[in-house]
């Protein structure tokens, strides 16, 4: 038997959107304790499935029939992920009923559930921008460093694993929530965890970035038209400025004794009449958009490209790992150890690398030129990764550097390899761009004898540790797909062969066939008097060769 007999009821009721009539079964029940009990598989009670509505009525009813003293236990329940009911509004982004919770029961904001994530940390994983704020304006939920700067209270900063509010922001591809965290707490961007930084999420993000985007003439010109918006929310619903008095407010009010901060908002409140104007540029875009589903994709895109190279530029700024790594590079001479190899997977530059993150690249390369002659654990430069990952733009990128390509086309790594051993390996191989296994091998060699004209000559001979010049790698490690592709022309060939067997049959066919066919009494043509057999006749006996 249930241990709440009304468990099915109630469950429809939330369902099917029936709130009234739910008010009026939870006012009957006469022990409202009952009301805590699950109702979900997921352990949810009432009260977390009501946030779920994405309105405010369906809690507040619950709340008005709830005594006073026994809010705080009703609002602290959790499911079974320890989720409270302000951690499901945060998720749901029901910003009505975060508002509601935070007055009801100020302690949710620092409750954690089962993977160590506050309300807040949830609602920055999922880009609810707008509840992030209010959460955040809340008292005590900012705190000064030892620096005396404002940073985020420690409880929000991280999760279980270590991994921080930023990364989570970041991986779920909500930029505009990563700048306004960014904004509170800019040391966020200097947090590591075991799978790196944030900016090593964002490296790993290239299709963000405009040097991914693939678009037609009349795309481009769109792209660059469109606005990107106002504000940090990446909902496309909020396009427009949408302020709350009590987030603006708190933002300013709430700052830890001590701050300056609150000066430095008054002194941001200039420039009315053009915020004023750009918000009525942005309404009538905002029309555009959500009449015409290609301009709301475009405009998706250009915001997210915005948003994300203006994060990166701040990742980048206050990243100070790259001057410890190029001074590392230049002073170390020994063989890596495993505690390097797993450092090295969190590498930003070399990510954006492999990912074919050109902007990350660029913005790296610019802010830290000494990055040029970075290199990993395995003693491979920049030179080596573009080579080995196929990353042509990157590769034209480091070439047009003069004064470090001189030492980095003639660097080895551990094992002997120069940067033409690299585009020799296979290991990082993914396929060309052309399908069919003679087309990728000539892609293979173009790009080959591309490396090989910055190479100085010595090094074009050089062997490896394992005795093997570049060429001969080369040829052992596309053994196979030189057997592919000798095998896919014979098969072409011969399939070409066919097809000119028959239109060789059909032709000839047609050379000896009468139009009209043959009288079957005497075998004389039946069109012979018609002056189209004529200009036949003529045209087959022109196609004859002449002896």
């Amino acid at each position: 038997m249930e241990a709440f007999p009304r468990t099915k009821e109630l469950y429809e009721l939330v369902l099917n959107k029936k709130w009234e009539k739910m008010k009026k079964e939870i006012s009957k029940e006469k022990d409202i304790k009952q009301f805590l009990q699950p109702i979900s598989i997921h352990q949810d009670n009432i009260i977390h499935l009501a946030v779920h509505s994405k309105e405010e009525e369906p809690l507040q009813q619950i709340l008005e029939i709830v005594d006073s003293n026994m809010r705080p236990s009703f609002t602290s329940s959790v499911n079974a992920y320890g989720n409270t009911v302000l951690h499901e509004a945060a998720i749901c982004r029901n910003y009505k009923a975060v508002k509601l919770l935070v007055k009801s029961n100020k302690e949710l904001l620092d409750m954690k559930n089962d993977s160590g994530e506050t309300p807040l940390y949830r609602a920055a994983a999922y880009g609810n921008t707008k509840i992030v704020k209010f959460l955040i304006s809340q008292q005590g939920q900012r705190v000064l460093s030892f620096e005396r700067k404002v940073q985020l209270k420690g409880i929000h900063r991280n999760k279980k694993d270590g991994a921080s509010i930023l990364r989570a922001a970041i991986q779920g591809k909500h930029f505009g929530t990563a700048l306004e965290l960014l904004k509170v707490d800019e040391e966020l961007a200097e947090l590591e965890d075991k799978n790196g930084s944030s900016l090593y999420i964002l490296a790993n993000i290239p299709s963000v970035f405009k040097s991914k985007n693939q678009m037609g003439i009349w795309e481009k010109l769109f792209y660059h038209c469109l606005p990107v918006g106002y504000g940090h929310d990446d909902s496309i619903e909020k396009i427009k400025e949408d302020k709350d008095p009590d987030i603006e407010s708190g933002l300013i009010q709430n700052l830890p004794a001590g701050s300056d901060q609150d000066k430095k908002e008054e002194n941001g409140k200039s420039g009315r009449i053009y915020k004023v104007s750009y918000k009525i540029y942005i309404s009538i875009w905002d029309v555009i958009i959500r009449g015409w589903s290609v301009a709301k994709k475009i405009w998706k895109e250009k915001r997210a490209s915005e948003l994300a190279i203006k994060l990166a530029r701040i990742l980048i700024k206050n990243d100070k790992s790259f001057n410890q790594k190029c001074i590392q590079s230049m002073y170390e001479d020994r063989l890596p150890d495993e505690k390097e190899e797993k450092k090295e997977s969190g590498n930003p530059l070399f990510a954006a690398i492999r990912t074919g993150n050109v902007e990350l690249v660029k913005f790296i390369l610019d802010k830290y030129p000494q990055a040029h002659e970075q290199t990993n654990s395995k003693k491979q430069n920049i030179l080596h990764a573009a080579a080995k990952h196929r990353q042509k733009e990157i590769f034209k990128l480091v070439k047009s550097k003069e004064v470090p390509m001189v030492r980095l086309a003639r660097q080895t790594d551990v094992n002997g390899n120069t940067v033409l051993h690299s585009v020799a390996d296979t290991e990082h191989y993914k396929g060309g761009a052309r399908s069919g296994p003679a087309y990728q091998l000539l892609e293979e060699l173009k790009w080959f004898k591309r490396v090989e004209k910055i190479v100085p000559s010595y090094y074009t001979m050089l062997p490896n540790n394992n005795d093997m010049t570049a060429y001969e790698v080369f040829e052992e490690s596309h053994k196979i797909q030189h057997k592919e592709a000798q095998q896919w022309i014979k098969d072409a060939s011969q399939s070409c062969s066919a097809v000119v067997a028959l239109v060789s049959t059909v032709v000839f066919a047609a050379a000896f066939t009468v139009p009209g066919g043959n009288n079957d009494k005497n075998g004389r043509p039946i069109l012979i008097n018609s002056p189209f057999f004529l200009f036949f006749t003529i045209s087959d006996k022109s196609l004859c060769p002449v002896p």
